[in-house]
């Protein structure tokens, strides 16, 4: 006689519901049979919107409290390096606080009159113009340290992108930390003073460069920024954009860039209910964010119609910026700035200034595995389906508007595994190791089964790509 076995109503509840949790898992949670990996070209994702840097070097000279004029003498290396190596194709282009003050001190700091903590003193010192913001004064307004950037490397990585058929995409982005000699002017608490600034900050980047901004981060880090509020971003959005719209601009708007990825959802909601219009949802990972943070900031820009952005984190690497991609959906994503002459993980490139010129600059460790992610999936391109039976494995694929597709896969260490899913064609491979760079990995056809076997010799990133057909 079979033995009779009692189980409570909690427990065959959480049987039957696991049961049908398997059941009536998606598709794209599930590796096809006999494959490692499975693209599904039918499961789209988000849209590009590239990988962004912000114009920083080793000209402000922390170490050596000075302004270091190397970095503009290596501009057209650099340039080439962050653009073809590393694959950057999206700048943040900073205007300070300080633009609004009767001193310039960027050119003080440039001519040695200004030590580097003495011109990072003036950072966010701001000083009206007048006291009509309609009515703008342009001998108050000090464009020398913008143009510093333009000229040094945006035009050059705009003229870089272009021969090779792409734009490159640039934020105006407003910085206005409460640190250091703050001066008498509160952008936060008076938005048509603000809403000037970066009209006038438009009108002058086009007037001399002919570059307009794609778009507009309202303000970096609020929480950092003093007055700079959940509830004030409203008003200030409202001002720029109606502003900006008058003389023909009409800029993404990106916000709300917070410090804590915690704090973007708040932020944005606080802004949105306000009547601001806000098309990526921004955020900054200086809290290390759980992956329940990054499901919340998708399901807010899911809801909202909107895109995210991660667009600061110093100590980020191909890891995080994986759980990025695959859990908030971010079109754009920055870890930090360019260069400098120090290894410490924060930049792309390091600078080893005791090289001959051409031969001074190297991806950082970080950078190396990103860049063989980035310099595949490009502006426009659209993430699908990729899944891994094997959580060693970590596939990012990428469909381009004209058919192309890229596939790159994050490995623990060497591996052999096999893709399917991939459009027939001819396939190009490339992998990147902490002891190879860009390494040419052959070619391969794909066939009717959509297959394609990889095989990298260490720990690193891998990709497989056709292009446009």
């Amino acid at each position: 006689m079979a033995q009779k076995f009692k189980i409570s109503a909690v427990a065959a509840a959480a049987f039957f519901a696991a049961v049908a949790a398997l059941a009536f898992a998606p598709r794209e949670t599930r590796a096809a049979a006999g494959a490692d990996i499975s693209i599904d070209l039918s499961k789209r994702f988000q849209t590009l919107s590239g990988w962004e840097v912000p114009i920083r070097g080793w000209e402000q000279d922390k170490v050596g409290d000075r302004y270091d004029d190397t970095w503009r003498q290596d501009r057209h290396e650099v340039a080439r390096k962050i653009v073809d190596d590393v694959g950057i194709n999206r700048v943040r282009l900073e205007v300070r606080s300080n633009t609004e003050n009767p001193v310039d001190y960027w050119t003080r700091f440039v001519n040695g009159e200004e030590t580097y903590f003495s011109w990072h003193n003036h950072n966010y010192e701001k000083q009206n113009d007048n006291k009509d913001p309609f009515a703008l004064n342009p001998a108050a307004f000090q464009w020398a340290g913008l143009d510093y950037r333009v000229e040094t490397l945006v035009l050059q990585m705009r003229d870089l992108l272009a021969a090779r058929g792409e734009k490159l995409f640039v934020t105006l982005c407003f910085v206005d930390f409460n640190k250091g000699s703050l001066g008498t002017l509160s952008y936060a608490t008076k938005p048509e003073e603000y809403a000037e600034l970066i009209a006038a900050t438009f009108d002058h980047l086009k007037e001399k460069y002919g570059l307009t901004p794609d778009a507009l981060e309202i303000v970096l880090e609020p929480e950092n920024s003093g007055l700079w509020r959940a509830e004030r971003l409203a008003p200030a959005i409202r001002a720029a954009t109606k502003r900006l719209a008058k003389k023909g601009y009409r800029p993404q708007i990106i916000g709300p860039s917070t410090k804590l990825a915690k704090n973007a959802v708040p932020y944005f909601n606080t802004a949105a209910h306000a009547g601001a219009k806000i098309d990526t949802l921004s955020y900054h990972s200086y809290d290390n964010p759980s992956d329940d943070v990054r499901r919340g900031i998708a399901r807010q820009a899911s809801a909202s119609g909107v895109s995210t952005a991660m667009l600061e984190h110093f100590s980020a690497d191909v890891g995080e910026f994986y759980r990025d991609m695959t859990i908030a959906n971010v079109s754009a994503w920055q870890q930090w700035a360019i260069a400098n002459v120090m290894d410490n993980g924060k930049y792309l490139l390091v600078a080893d200034l005791t090289k001959p010129k051409g031969e001074r600059l190297r991806l950082s460790a970080k950078t190396r595995a990103l860049a063989q992610i980035w310099r595949h999936a490009r502006i426009g391109d659209v993430r699908v389906g990729a899944i891994s039976a094997d959580p060693s494995l970590k596939p990012l694929a990428f469909v381009r508007p004209g058919g192309g597709v890229s596939v790159s896969v994050i490995t623990e260490g060497a591996a052999d595994f096999t893709l399917q899913g991939l459009p027939p064609g001819a396939y190009e491979i490339e992998y990147t190791t902490p002891q190879a760079l860009a390494k040419t990995g052959g070619t391969v056809t794909v066939g009717a089964d959509g297959r394609a076997h990889l095989s990298i010799p260490a720990k690193g990133v891998i990709t497989i790509f056709r292009a446009n057909s």
